[in-house]
């Protein structure tokens, strides 16, 4: 694949939708200079190339097509960790919604009660989806400077 499409690529592919005005501001050159890196009509300097590199989170060498993806996983990219705190009011919010739908309507799949191994399993996958949803929120409003 040619830097070209690599480029245009890992645009399309972020979480959020990412114009080429951003990235264009985010390392500092025109849009219509950025438009150019994507289109192939121009390709960007050693520094330009370093700020792309680091905006979409990759090496310069996957840019260049001299790694493959499977290599390029970041050295400083961490995982997030929820605190002792977050994770007991995870289970707490959890289990507030399981009591609620109980109370409600009772919980029953087909029709029918389902028993306390099958609640469990539905209290599970309730904590691991609010898990997974504030370790992502971190992410996303946490500055790089304050990750661990």
């Amino acid at each position: 694949m040619e830097f070209k499409d690599k480029i245009r690529e890992l645009r399309a592919n972020r979480p959020q939708k990412t114009s080429q005005a951003v990235v264009a501001k985010a390392i500092g050159v025109d849009r219509t200079t950025y438009s150019k890196y994507e289109t192939g009509d121009s390709e960007p300097d050693f520094e330009n190339m370093k700020k792309l590199a680091d905006f979409y989170g990759v090496s310069v060498d996957f840019l260049l097509g001299r790694e493959d993806a499977s290599q390029n996983i970041s050295q400083d990219k961490k995982e997030i960790e929820l605190s002792e705190k977050e994770m007991r009011e995870i289970k707490r919010k959890a289990e507030g919604i399981k009591d609620g739908m109980m109370a409600a309507v009772g919980l029953a799949f087909d029709g029918k009660p389902e028993d306390e191994e099958t609640l469990r399993a539905v209290l599970a996958a309730l904590e691991e989806g609010m898990i997974l949803a504030k370790k992502e929120a971190k992410e996303k409003y946490t500055p790089k400077k304050y990750r661990k």
